[in-house]
């Protein structure tokens, strides 16, 4: 990570109870946790992040779909520049990883030649469901996906959580095919 992007992710935890964000990009790639929650400091770094662990899992694991829903469409807006660079953006999707790229990026569907994907979405049931789900199990996954995101939203810290905790939920939800 710091050789291609010169991203520097800290490893060690200030505090005995937190979580250091290497963790979360650890645990995430590696699929160790299904679901997490990420909590820290306006501009700690919880969207690029979030961006990062979305960028190893599209170039690393094959057909691998990701959507990204922030709470609003302005904050997964903010993600997906951090792939493409624009903006503020870091710029994770760098020269050496173009050729991967199916064509062009763009925020409504990027592709790789690995078959992996990633969407940008509002976060509203509409474009969480899409117009017609398929068959009724991705019907019954989109509908247990959105109950349980839906809250998050408007869910309060829990008293005496500081920083990131073990579990985390990125402002992405990635979904494998």
């Amino acid at each position: 990570i710091e050789a291609f992007w010169k991203l520097r992710v800290p490893r060690a935890n200030v505090c005995p109870e937190h979580t250091p964000p290497s963790q979360y990009i650890i645990d995430s790639f590696f699929e160790r946790v299904q679901d997490s929650v990420c909590w820290a400091n306006r501009g700690g770094g919880k969207t690029l992040l979030g961006a990062l662990a979305t960028w190893l899992d599209t170039v690393f694991k094959s057909e691998c779909a990701t959507k990204i829903l922030g709470g609003s469409l302005e904050q997964s807006k903010k993600m997906y520049q951090h792939l493409t660079g624009e903006g503020d953006g870091w710029g994770l999707v760098t020269e050496d990883f173009q050729y991967l790229i199916e064509g062009e990026m763009l925020a409504a569907k990027t592709a790789t030649l690995n078959g992996s994907n990633i969407n940008i979405l509002t976060a509203s049931m509409k474009s969480v469901r899409g117009p017609n789900p398929k068959n009724s199990s991705s019907m019954k996954s989109m509908s247990a996906m959105t109950g349980y995101t839906r809250p998050l939203f408007s869910s309060p810290k829990p008293s005496g959580a500081f920083g990131p905790v073990r579990k985390f939920i990125p402002p992405c939800t990635r979904l494998t095919a």
